[in-house]
């Protein structure tokens, strides 16, 4: 216990910290430090799990089912798993009957006939598994390990801190840097603060801002007692000072605004649309679960501030480069590459042509920047599609599903209008990564997936049924 329980709370902490500030994590040894470290957080809760079941697991309240603190997710994530490890076994002759042109592509490299896999790049495909397997040991290890109202809460606020300062560094660095990334004198460019590529950059924060405006949604509610469920009478409720709130919602406001800006300020049309697009959602539905309307006032005022101080820090370039979006010359680089990559797909239309392999075999196609090195398809969908092929593809959105059908279960179920809040702003801020997903690839930014993962965690660990003390000793 006393060693695990720093890995299991401080690790996740220590991992988001780190992942923006190491260039998004996009270098090899930033990504090793990332998935070793994730991997490592969640062999130490599996040990953990194993040898004291008793202290792990705290909120396998209904029957005991390992489904309740899973959220059901185990086995949606064993087979991407699964279609990801038959992507790299031997199968031999069998691969041409399934991938044909896989398998012509591994003859002509020279490869024996009872060597050929799915994966034409078995190294890469290795490498997305092993990213992936310590990102879904990473989930289930935060969603195990969040013992309850104040732990959520402070995790929530972790996030939105972090957030804002890599926003707040980011636009104090970019009025002095002329381009450049922290850490890299020598290199500029489409930078933002801690990136090097700022559509990134404004991934981060179309998360952060529907998870801000969640989270101040979510100050001032009564808090309840652990004893019971909320509503319930041995758990009686105790309403929060006004003098306590309003400076946490001040406090808050200002980051979202700040954050809000940064996103501005960044120039990613992708990022903005699909941030607007996420609150939208989140409008919607605050809206259908109908909740005061002083929830309606403060995310009104909080969009309000924070389009008001975007447009106050970046009005005209922000408008001239959205005015880009239709420009011929945008539209044809990112539809060139994706032309490509459709073709590529239909040639590996079952299994894919290996997880992480598009950087490979994308130049036996390439008609799109010729000459240059194409490493993503700039579209995380269809690149799902041509590396996974239907099975890859179809195990991803059972696994996507599978969240979905959970969060919307417990969200159904769910009445305290805090963790309601809460959640609410962090399924929008998974629906601006997700939308942002079609016109980049953010899910191959170790970062930025990353915080996908923990938020993912924390967002269904907020409509838990059942609200629990804190461990012995935290207060």
């Amino acid at each position: 216990m006393r060693v695990t329980d720093p890995v299991l709370r401080w690790g996740p902490l220590a991992l988001l910290a780190f992942a923006p500030l190491a260039w998004g994590s996009v270098e090899a040894w930033s990504e090793m430090v990332v998935v070793v470290g994730s991997s490592t957080i969640g062999a130490v809760w599996l040990l953990r799990l194993t040898l004291l079941p008793e202290c792990c697991a705290a909120d396998r309240s209904e029957g005991g089912h390992i489904g309740s603190w899973s959220a059901g997710l185990l086995v949606p994530a064993a087979v991407v798993l699964g279609v990801g490890v038959l992507q790299l076994l031997p199968l031999g002759h069998l691969v041409a009957v399934v991938s044909p042109t896989g398998a012509e592509i591994q003859r002509q490299a020279g490869l024996d006939a009872g060597s050929l896999t799915l994966s034409m790049a078995r190294q890469e495909t290795l490498r997305a598994l092993a990213q992936f397997a310590g990102f879904a040991l990473l989930f289930f290890a935060v969603l195990d390990g969040l013992h309850g109202r104040v732990e959520v809460r402070r995790l929530a606020l972790v996030f939105v801190s972090l957030g804002f300062a890599h926003a707040l560094g980011g636009i104090l660095w970019h009025y002095q840097s002329a381009g450049r990334t922290y850490w890299a004198p020598a290199r500029a460019g489409s930078s933002f603060g801690p990136y090097i590529n700022r559509n990134h950059f404004a991934c981060l924060m179309g998360m952060m801002v529907p998870l801000g405006i969640g989270f101040l949604l979510s100050l001032g509610h009564r808090r309840r007692d652990a004893t019971g469920d909320p509503g319930s009478p041995a758990s009686p409720a105790a309403p929060v000072p006004a003098a306590e709130r309003g400076p946490q919602r001040l406090l808050v406001g200002f980051a979202v605004a700040v954050m809000a800006g940064a996103l501005g300020l960044s120039l990613s049309r992708g990022g903005l649309v699909s941030t607007l697009a996420a609150l939208a959602v989140l409008a919607a539905a605050i809206g259908a679960r109908r909740l005061t309307r002083g929830h309606l006032w403060m995310a009104a005022s909080a969009v309000a501030g924070a389009l008001a101080f975007t447009v106050w820090l970046v009005a005209q370039p922000l408008f001239d480069r959205l005015g880009t979006i239709a420009d011929a010359r945008t539209v044809a680089a990112r539809t060139g590459i994706w032309s490509d990559t459709l073709r590529l797909a239909t040639d590996f239309p079952l299994f894919g042509s290996g997880f992480g392999t598009l950087v490979e075999v994308y130049p036996i196609y390439q008609t799109a920047y010729v000459g240059q090195r194409v490493i993503h398809a700039h579209n995380d969908w269809l690149q799902l599609f041509a590396e996974g092929g239907l099975a890859g593809t179809l195990a991803v959105l059972a696994l996507l599903g599978g969240y979905g059908a959970a969060a919307v279960k417990r969200l159904r179920r769910r009445r305290d209008r805090e963790a309601v809040a809460l959640a609410l702003g962090g399924l929008a801020g998974m629906v601006a990564f997700l939308l942002h997903s079609f016109t980049d690839f953010n899910a191959h930014i170790p970062a930025n997936a990353l915080w996908f993962t923990v938020l993912a965690a924390l967002t269904i660990k907020a409509l838990s049924g059942r609200v629990l003390t804190a461990p012995a000793g935290e207060g």
